[in-house]
């Protein structure tokens, strides 16, 4: 969905394949026109490269914080999009260095080690729970661990990230009788 949005800043590269064949198309798009199209050798999946990103809109590449400032959102979105797709590999590069590499992973548990390591995972615990038509299952906070700062808490509804506050407050509300002060809840 945000590729056409893209493709109005920045030029593109898009190398993709939807078959174990081998076999894919590279598309590449400049001022928001496909130049090229071409078959070509490549595995299942999609590799998306944006460059020159506001080249042609120099008042908004004013207004752009440093790259480090920029990089921010796009790693905590793809690293949340990851963790709602944990059979999906992800990684990202920037100016030719990577940023983060994560393999296909099993299922969610050994998503969460590829992206936060084995000491966070080690104070979670499962939960799997079932009623009706409604299934919840992830990981939360042992009871008195948690974490400072709000920054790993995580809803995915049917395969998509979700920010909403009504379940952020029922999340930190039902641990703050087991929680410090200062620490909050992850899962």
């Amino acid at each position: 969905e945000a590729l056409p949005s893209i493709l109005e800043v920045a030029d593109i590269e898009l190398l993709s394949a939807d078959n174990d064949d081998g076999r894919g198309w590279l598309c590449r798009f400049r001022d928001g026109r496909l130049q090229e199209k071409q078959a070509s050798a490549c595995r299942r999946g999609s590799v998306i490269t944006v460059s020159r990103l506001f080249e042609n809109f120099p008042v908004r590449r004013k207004f752009m914080k440093s790259d480090q400032g920029e990089m921010r959102p796009v790693t905590a979105f793809l690293e949340t999009t990851a963790l709602a797709h944990p059979k999906v590999a992800f990684s990202m590069k920037h100016n030719g260095r990577t940023v983060f590499s994560y393999a296909a992973a099993a299922g969610l548990e050994e998503r969460i080690y590829q992206i936060f390591g084995q000491e966070f995972l080690a104070d979670l615990r499962p939960v799997n729970f079932t009623s009706g038509d409604f299934r919840m299952q992830g990981f939360i906070s042992a009871a008195q661990t948690g974490i400072s700062g709000k920054g790993r808490q995580f809803f995915i509804v049917n395969g998509r990230p979700v920010k909403e506050k009504t379940l952020l407050a029922a999340f930190n509300n039902h641990f703050q009788a087991y929680l410090e002060k200062s620490r909050s809840p992850a899962g």
